[in-house]
């Protein structure tokens, strides 16, 4: 999980750095993007300095308080949270401004009016705002600012009086709203009173309930009724006895108080009493006198009248009991009849209490409003005659100056512009660029193995074949690794022998890499056919200064035999066919019957048969021999080949079942961090490690 972490992080690092060089490359080519776009921002901005009219300033300061109130009784009707803002923001209204205006046309006519901007900004920690005037005219910039603090006092003189008189009238048409309240509210009352009887205005003037009160107290006698009834049916004939005893004693309720024992209950109780006490004898005489003894039989017959009357009690005091407990049924019914009858009575006092109180405390509390608004005119009143304005011209408008331009602020901004759009031109582009500039940008696009990497080379007259002694030291390495990668990778069943080469356009390398990949396998030792099949445009035979004909061009036509065609270049192993006449439909030509037999012919001959074709994308031809050859080797120049071509090619050659067996990705930038690794190859410069590679047994 922790390798699999790692690997996802590694990959992002991977695109992030691939992006940052992508940029950074965009950046080395189309600099001069960047620096036009810096220099037409900056130039518009000094033009546009330049441009301006010479303007002067003025200056003038107020120091801005609020209204002082000499009766402390009432507060400031300013608003003192926001009020510094509140003054900034007036200064520079378009009231005043315009007053401002009227005021210069009325007592200066002879000054020109221009365009006067204001600026207005406090001191810190202070209640001084400072005004600043900008004018193209110094006379009427002055003018304007001082006729500006002459309209900004008066403004602010008529706004407090304005407020303190629509505060009065405010309170005034108040008082008389809560006047005309407080007269129906009054009227209100009257009537309500009129309509209750003196009894029922007494109990409303109290605030008391009586019924609610006679309510609880039937409900507390029938709430103890109710529980002395339900006793009845838990208690036994002998508890019963004794909690009626108990009431007798304790009760302060005449319908509990009535609910006493009677003589029954009493004769039960003292006859169970004796009833006991002759038992008791009894069990004493067992023990010392025998069963018939005189003594014992008159005992026994004592003990069997007082049961007798035992019996007779009990029966007694149960039809007691049972008549008590209809009694206390009896009583409760009644309660609730009378509880229920003063419920409604209560609760119609109650609904007469509420709006009772419900007029009365709205005349209480209109009368309180009503009086501290008359305080609140008195005061306002007073404060309109003794309040003073606090806020005062500290210094008036100075003479106006020149005003220095701000050059280095807007050159500083045209510089940022400049950079933000040239930056902003630059990703556009690309974005709509999807040409690769690296390895990491191709491995995003495609899956395909890299066999090699050809360093970008600086010829501007194309770049030359290699030779036995070339200085281009990382130039000539790279395509050893591409022979060693060729060499050494697993095919799977066999290495192949006919090796393709193609791109997706013209001015891809593949010609030169078609070359210099044979130059490198025939100085390996091996027997190396190099054909040029770029029947279109092949020019190879200027490359290795030999006669153009014959070439492939007749052997197509069946015009030579291609043994014929082959011609032994200065290198040792190393033969060459070239182009040969043009031919006008070459793929018809390559899909004949004489392909084939012409490679399987040179397989047996050649170690290697390296075949430079056509570009995909200009010329059916490739898509026509491709699959006669073991393997297609893909030339992809890095900066130059757009992605979407290099997959629309490489998609025509799978559909034709064509063995891919890598791309080479030619003119890549080495001195990007990527590749580094291509600066040691000049350690092994000597000739001592170039001979050791010629000195390489045949592959």
């Amino acid at each position: 999980m922790e390798t699999t972490v790692n690997d996802s992080q590694m990959t992002r690092l991977e695109v992030l750095f691939s992006l940052v060089q992508r940029y950074k490359t965009q950046l080395k080519k189309r600099w001069w993007v960047l620096l036009l776009c810096t220099s037409i921002a900056v130039c518009f901005q000094a033009w546009r300095i330049s441009n301006e009219p010479i303007m002067y300033v003025s200056f003038a300061r107020i120091v801005a308080g609020d209204t002082v109130n000499l009766n402390k009784n009432t507060p400031s009707l300013v608003n003192q949270r926001e009020f510094f803002g509140t003054q900034m923001e007036l200064v520079q209204s378009g009231e005043v401004r315009r007053r401002a205006l009227e005021r210069l046309e009325a007592m200066r006519s002879e000054l020109e009016p221009v365009p006067v901007e204001i600026e207005v900004t406090r001191t810190r920690n202070s209640s001084i705002l400072n005004l600043q005037s900008v004018g193209e005219e110094p006379e009427y910039t002055q003018a304007y600012l001082d006729a500006l603090l002459d309209e900004y006092m008066n403004i602010r003189s008529e706004m407090r009086t304005d407020m303190t008189d629509t505060t009065l009238n405010n309170i005034t048409e108040e008082l008389l709203r809560m006047e005309q309240q407080v007269n129906t509210d009054q009227t209100e009352l009257e009537t309500f009173l009129a309509d209750n009887d003196n009894d029922k205005i007494l109990i409303l003037q109290r605030g008391e309930n009586p019924a609610a009160a006679q309510v609880a107290m039937y409900k507390a006698r029938r709430d103890a009724l109710q529980t002395e009834y339900d006793l009845y049916e838990l208690m036994d004939l002998d508890q019963t006895i004794e909690r009626r005893q108990s009431i007798s004693e304790e009760s302060s309720f005449d319908e509990l108080s009535a609910l006493a024992v009677g003589t029954a209950e009493r004769e039960f109780i003292t006859t169970k009493q004796q009833f006991a006490l002759i038992e008791s004898d009894l069990e004493t005489m067992a023990q010392i006198y025998k069963p018939d003894h005189p003594r014992m039989i008159e005992k026994r017959e004592e003990l069997q009248r007082f049961g007798v009357l035992l019996s007779i009690y009990q029966e007694q005091s149960l039809e007691n009991l049972k008549k008590q407990q209809d009694t206390l049924a009896l009583q409760i019914k009644n309660l609730e009849a009378q509880i229920e009858a003063y419920q409604e009575e209560a609760l119609e006092i109650d609904r007469r209490l509420a709006q009772h109180q419900r007029i009365v405390a709205k005349i209480d509390h209109t009368r309180e409003m009503y009086q501290d608004l008359l305080i609140s005119l008195r005061d306002i009143d007073l404060n309109k005659n003794l309040a003073q304005d606090s806020t005062t011209i500290m210094e008036r408008a100075t003479a106006s100056t020149l005003l220095e331009p701000h050059r280095f602020g807007p050159i500083l901004s045209g510089l940022g512009v400049g950079v933000v759009l040239g930056i902003g031109i630059l990703i556009l582009v690309d974005r709509l660029d999807d040409r690769m500039n690296t390895l990491a940008e191709f491995q995003t696009h495609f899956s395909e193995d890299v066999l090699g990497h050809i360093p970008l080379q600086s010829e501007k007259d194309g770049t030359p074949i290699l030779q036995p002694d070339d200085e281009r030291h990382v130039f000539a390495e790279s395509y050893r690794n591409l022979r060693s990668s060729i060499l050494f990778k697993q095919w799977g069943k066999e290495p192949p022998k006919i090796i393709c080469l193609t791109s997706a356009v013209p001015s891809e390398g593949k010609t030169t890499t078609a070359s210099n990949l044979a130059l490198t396998m025939a100085t390996a030792g091996a027997k190396v056919l190099l054909v040029d099949c770029d029947l279109r445009r092949g020019s190879m035979h200027d490359t290795f200064e030999v006669d153009n004909n014959p070439g492939m061009g007749e052997i197509l036509t069946e015009q030579n035999r291609w043994e014929d065609a082959v011609v032994a270049t200065k290198t040792p192993n190393l033969f060459f066919i070239p182009r040969g006449e043009h031919l006008s439909q070459t793929s018809e030509y390559l899909l004949s019957s004489i392909t084939p037999v012409f490679l399987k012919e040179a397989r047996e001959q050649y170690d290697y048969v390296i075949i430079d074709s056509a570009p995909i994308m200009a010329a059916d031809d490739t898509t026509s021999l491709a699959p006669y050859v073991d393997t297609v080797v893909f030339v992809v120049k890095l900066s130059s080949t757009p992605a979407r071509l290099v997959g629309q090619s490489l998609d025509q050659l799978y559909d034709r079942q064509v063995n891919v067996g890598g791309v080479v990705l030619n003119q890549m930038n080495t001195q990007m961090r990527d590749y580094n690794y291509y600066n040691y190859y000049s350690y092994y410069s000597h000739h001592g490690y170039l001979d050791y590679y010629t000195a390489k047994p045949k592959a």
